[in-house]
């Protein structure tokens, strides 16, 4: 789809349909070549049993369609009519407790449940039939974030899901009681169907990694049944759209289906800028941020207050720069009655522009004028972050350490400190080929055994490249245990170096010094090294006797490229200073900016852009050399790169030649 996408989400339901030209109209103001709709619209399109209605919806479509929006269309799974729940209320999840949830809301419904699931089925296959083959409608979104959001649910559906699950990653309740060693605690069961949800007791955290895996492939399975269905009836493309949680494995959601779709709604950019770095890994195209705030958001309440001016232009680039095909607001216009009043959204209830319509529009002008190069170009890094829906997974059933800050463990931290040193890198999981790599780092990665890592990363390293080892990195196997003979799965062996402790400290009373004799702090975790065959670039200067002399980071050639181990998070500035030396080593791109700036290598149609944006809202620069041609503004520029906060400028050097 050669096209740049944006729009936002539309609810006809909700309105006068002689509404509909008026919404056109501004749509158009606006540049909108997109809407999605019908997401949550089961009622309308099926008010009773058997009883279809889509008359309405194809008007929609084809008025859509005459003004040159394309339509997204959703399924209404997340939100079953009462009707349905009257009939079979054990659709509904049920809690730990035994309580089923009510009929409200939306997403509250069971994905393992067959009456819930053959329903479905009938929805989405006669929507499939009745707009497969329809011009207006350009894609397909599953369902609304589904996800297993905890404690998921309790039913005989789910827990025979469960014991499904168990006997087929174990074979049989004694491997289980050996692997999770339920021999403590007198755990040990005779049957599988004899383990429980992981609720009500103070539970084995194994049992809660796999309970979380088996919830979140009740639900995969609910999607695909959904993309296989509406595949057979439409070549659009299809995906889900998700919120920022890796409890999913992306790569498997997303393996049978064409979109990775995405939502986010933060006002710290950096944090959806990761995400995106990570999601466009599992789209076969250019993934969509499906929802973001046109101004605030909020549900019951405001989410936040008035940005400064120019994020809402900045955060509608973003998905863009970072090799997204679109972005769409949600929504169109806020609710008159009901949920998420509080809400901004493009225009208000009484149908009046919000006040960063402006941002919108002129973001929509320089996509329309760049749409061919952009269209043209991908995303290049040559680092590599990892970040690993495994490790969401075992981090969100056993607290490994205080000082991890959020569940992506330390790797939303890494990636804003790396942009601060000048390097973007790509978010990649653990079965991402590392082969276009030249610096791999791996911060809070518990567990290294997906996709034979370690064979990849050892080959990785010998063949030239550079592995930063962050801390609590291949410390637990892939059900969550530890290791019985080494505090590492293979760190030891690969470098040679010896563990003396891992302390988990965090009261300031440790001093380290660098290899320049620079005393610092670390903070959060340390993971101390006897002496070895390796350089020292961290050490203990002062603290408790045991542990001074030990090293918390240190670098090791091995084969023709090295590790560097990093076992604590010391002050900005070393750190920083540790990823430079980490890309110079590697021979990777690092580019010299002020805190703020983001940079974008692009490439492809033989063309290489480079995007700067000053992502955090402040005036910061790109220090370069040479002459630029910002294609935004059309103006030529030489040496270094200055922004303006938000300000965005897609660049390519001036003498360029194109490569055919």
């Amino acid at each position: 789809m050669k096209k740049i996408l944006l729009g936002a989400n539309y609810y006809p339901e909700d309105w006068d349909e002689n509404l509909i030209d008026f919404d056109i109209e501004n749509m158009k103001k606006c540049h909108f070549n997109v809407v999605r709709i019908a997401e949550f619209a089961w009622k309308k399109m099926e008010p009773s049993e058997n009883e279809y209605s889509f008359d309405w919806l194809h008007k929609v479509v084809d008025k859509m369609h005459e003004a040159g929006i394309g339509v997204i269309l959703g399924t209404p799974t997340a939100t079953p009519p009462s009707w349905l729940y009257k009939k079979h209320p054990d659709i509904a999840m049920l809690s730990p407790t035994g309580v089923r949830t009510s009929h409200g809301g939306r997403r509250h419904c069971c994905s393992s449940n067959p009456i819930y699931r053959e329903y479905s089925r009938k929805i989405v296959e006669r929507m499939a039939e009745e707009f497969g083959s329809d011009p207006g409608v350009i894609g397909w979104q599953i369902d609304n974030e589904i996800y297993h959001w905890e404690p998921g649910c309790c039913c005989s559906y789910c827990m025979d899901n469960f014991h499904a699950w168990l006997r087929e990653k174990y074979g049989s309740v004694e491997a289980i009681n050996s692997a999770w060693n339920l021999n403590l605690f007198s755990q040990a069961y005779d049957e599988i169907e004899d383990i429980p949800a992981p609720f009500n007791a103070w539970h084995n955290p194994h049992i809660k990694l796999e309970w979380n895996l088996s919830q979140s492939n009740n639900h995969k399975s609910f999607v695909h049944m959904q993309a296989e269905i509406i595949k057979a009836h439409s070549a659009a493309p299809v995906g889900t759209d998700t919120m920022p949680v890796n409890g999913f494995d992306y790569r498997e959601l997303n393996a049978p289906l064409d979109v990775a779709q995405f939502n986010h709604y933060d006002t710290d950019l950096t944090r959806p800028a990761m995400w995106m770095d990570y999601m466009r890994n599992f789209s076969k195209i250019p993934f969509w941020n499906t929802e973001t705030q046109a101004c605030w958001n909020g549900s019951t309440s405001p989410g936040h207050s008035l940005m400064g001016e120019g994020f809402v232009y900045m955060n509608t680039w973003l998905p863009v720069m970072l090799g997204g095909g679109g972005n769409l607001y949600w929504l169109w216009r806020t609710h008159w009655a009901g949920h998420e009043l509080m809400h901004g959204a493009v225009m208000d209830t009484s149908g009046r522009f919000t006040y960063a319509n402006g941002e919108i529009v002129k973001a929509a002008r320089e996509f329309e004028q760049l749409e061919d190069i952009l269209c043209a170009t991908k995303v290049k890094s040559d680092t590599a972050l990892m970040f690993s829906s495994l490790n969401w997974n075992i981090h969100k059933s056993q607290q490994i350490s205080n000082a991890i800050p959020d569940d992506t463990g330390f790797v939303n931290e890494f990636y804003q400190k790396l942009l601060g040193a000048g390097i973007h890198p790509a978010v990649i999981d653990g079965r991402e080929p590392l082969d276009d790599y030249k610096l791999l780092i791996t911060p809070s990665a518990y567990s290294l055994e997906e996709g034979n890592l370690k064979e990849r990363i050892t080959r990785f390293v010998e063949n030239g490249g550079v592995w930063v080892v962050g801390p609590l990195s291949d410390i637990r196997t892939s059900i969550g245990t530890k290791y019985k003979n080494s505090p590492y799965g293979f760190l030891e062996e690969l470098t040679g170096a010896q563990l003396s402790y891992i302390i988990p400290h965090d009261d300031g009373s440790i001093t380290l010094a660098n290899e320049q004799g620079e005393e610092l702090k670390g903070r959060g975790i340390f993971e101390l090294f006897d002496d070895g065959d390796f350089e020292p670039l961290l050490s203990v200067a002062d603290g408790h006797s045991a542990l001074v002399g030990k090293h918390a980071s240190f670098v090791k050639k091995v084969g023709q490229g090295y590790v560097i181990f990093l076992g604590t998070l010391p002050e900005d500035r070393e750190l920083g200073r540790i990823f430079s030396k980490a890309s110079e080593l590697a021979c990777a791109e690092i580019y010299k900016v002020s805190d703020g700036a983001m940079i974008t290598k692009r490439e492809g149609d033989g063309r290489t852009l480079y995007i700067a944006a000053a992502l955090k809202g402040k005036a910061c620069e790109w220090r370069t050399d040479g002459s630029w041609r910002n294609l935004v503004s059309g103006e030529l520029v030489s040496g270094s790169i200055s922004l303006a906060p938000y300000e965005i400028a897609v660049l390519e050097r001036a003498d360029a030649e194109r490569i055919e």
